[in-house]
């Protein structure tokens, strides 16, 4: 444990002596708690816990294991993925990605430096993930190689080339050139290189040869163009780059694909990094026909932030400005009294806001603790909402009848769906519009380059959803509004108005 930590840093003796304290014996009830520690890019660390002692004992007794599970990873979470570098035992690294994926609810899951070559663990943790409705989609089997020395570029050899620290303007070449770039994750390139070491090289003022590095000390996206190739440029990247990683109290590593022969020689016989083990990265899917556990996912979330006396990070606490400047204009077109419903209306806000303005709500949400505060926040105002607890995906239903709704509002709903289920959507909302009735969503959008927000969607996947189902009046670049979370400057958004034709 204590050399995989090695990995991170001026971090590695903290995160150690906060595991430490929360497996300590006379901690009630530390064997019988899932907990983590989260890191920001200012050097804070803070520990969170919750107990899943019941259910894990469940779990020990329905396998007749009863000897302690043990496992710790660094858990990335990029929109729908969730990348894990683990270690631990089978039973251990079993429960965690279950864990994972209860709190997450990705749409698919990479587990990094896994040993597929030991047959428990490959055995656990396929079981494990088989029974959350994942897929195993694919292995791409790597060598785990670790710096010995720190040498330094020599540019005055090579006066034509310069070694510099990348911009975030070259981040979108980054991530047309990685093999798992998209849409998605060009924002998070930009993070990687606003706060952590990267490297580029250029001649004659074109970036030809690039890596960037992780918050635990790895090195990746590491590219050279094909035209020049064969003059040892990515290893003056990787130096120069290792060399900025070490000074910040880390031991820089990579995984190279063990049948990339180039890379191979680069780091084994060239650059003289330690080979330390074969490790796999593992991928799984969720099946698209099971929707993941949504319930489960947003009880834990409403229960923490009650807990501690706030509100979720998305939520204002206040009816949402966009709908509050879109409504006048909308109200003209809509007849008197009309029927409004909020999907997803969480705490309640916008909800009780549509009910003073002389609309007959409805607000459906998923989570009962967010029903009740919402609940308790029409009372306080003296007005009725009629409150459904109800999956969206599962509406119509009976409290929330077919072509009953005249205008329907959702802020944050449509983006918290898992990828693999967001579709069904637009079809719940068109069968619940009346004809000639309007909706509005506020949903995350990719024109924020931050790691700040939700899961962002693009302009054009916004478009795909929607054409065919429901008339496209707009799709406009807005923000959220301002959270003690997102601060005053809030992540981007779209703002999408649609029309059910008469």
């Amino acid at each position: 444990l204590r050399h995989w930590l090695g990995g991170f840093g001026s971090h590695s003796r903290r995160i150690l002596s906060l595991l430490q304290s929360l497996t300590s014996p006379n901690r009630e009830g530390s064997k019988e708690s899932f907990c983590w520690i989260e890191g920001s890019t200012d050097g804070k660390l803070s520990v969170k816990s919750e107990g899943h002692g019941q259910k894990r004992q469940r779990q020990q007794n329905q396998h007749h294991k009863q000897q302690q599970q043990f496992a710790i990873a660094c858990v990335t979470v990029d929109a729908t993925l969730v990348k894990l570098h683990a270690f631990g035992d089978a039973d251990g690294i079993a429960l965690l990605c279950r864990s994972v994926v209860e709190r997450f609810m990705p749409a698919s899951i990479r587990i990094q430096a896994l040993d597929m070559e030991h047959p428990e663990l490959e055995a656990e943790v396929l079981t494990a993930l088989s029974a959350m409705s994942f897929e195993h989609t694919s292995v791409i089997p790597c060598a785990h190689y670790e710096a010995t020395s720190f040498g330094t570029c020599d540019e005055d050899s090579m006066p034509s080339i310069v070694v510099q620290p990348l911009q975030e303007e070259n981040a979108a070449v980054v991530n047309e050139h990685w093999k798992f770039g998209s849409d998605s994750t060009q924002a998070m390139i930009v993070d990687l290189i606003r706060t952590q070491p990267s490297s580029g090289l250029w001649v004659s003022g074109q970036l030809v040869s690039w890596a960037v590095s992780y918050s635990y000390g790895a090195i990746g996206m590491l590219f050279t163009l094909p035209s020049h190739r064969g003059k040892r440029y990515a290893r003056h990247v990787v130096q120069h780059l290792a060399g900025r990683v070490h000074a910040q109290g880390m031991t820089p590593f990579c995984y190279v694909e063990r049948d990339n022969c180039a890379g191979t020689s680069l780091f084994s016989e060239s650059l003289k990094w330690r080979k330390c083990f074969n490790a796999d990265w593992v991928s799984f899917e969720r099946r698209e026909a099971i929707a993941p556990d949504i319930e489960r996912h947003w009880e834990r979330w409403y229960s923490e932030t009650e807990a501690e006396g706030k509100l979720p990070p998305w939520d204002a606490g206040r009816p949402n400005r966009t709908l509050q400047q879109l409504l006048p204009d909308l109200s003209p077109t809509l007849p008197a009294g009309c029927k409004a419903l909020e999907l997803g209306c969480g705490t309640g806000a916008s909800s009780v806001y549509l009910a003073e303005h002389g609309f007959l709500t409805t607000a459906v949400d998923i989570n009962r603790r967010a029903l009740q505060r919402s609940w308790q926040r029409a009372r306080e105002m003296g007005v009725s909402v009629r409150w459904v607890q109800e999956n969206v995906l599962d509406l119509p239903c009976t409290a929330v009848p077919e072509e009953s709704f005249h205008f329907i509002f959702d802020l944050q709903c449509f983006h918290a769906l898992p990828s693999a289920i967001r579709p069904g959507l637009p079809k719940v909302i068109q069968r619940l519009l009346a004809p000639g009735g309007y909706a509005l969503i506020i949903t995350g959008s990719d024109l924020e380059l931050r790691n700040l927000g939700p899961a962002r969607l693009s302009r054009q996947e916004i478009e795909d959803a929607f054409t065919g189902v429901l008339e496209l009046v707009h799709v406009q670049s807005t923000q959220f509004d301002p959270t003690p979370t997102y601060g005053e400057d809030p992540p981007r958004a779209w703002q999408v108005l649609l029309r059910k034709l008469a």
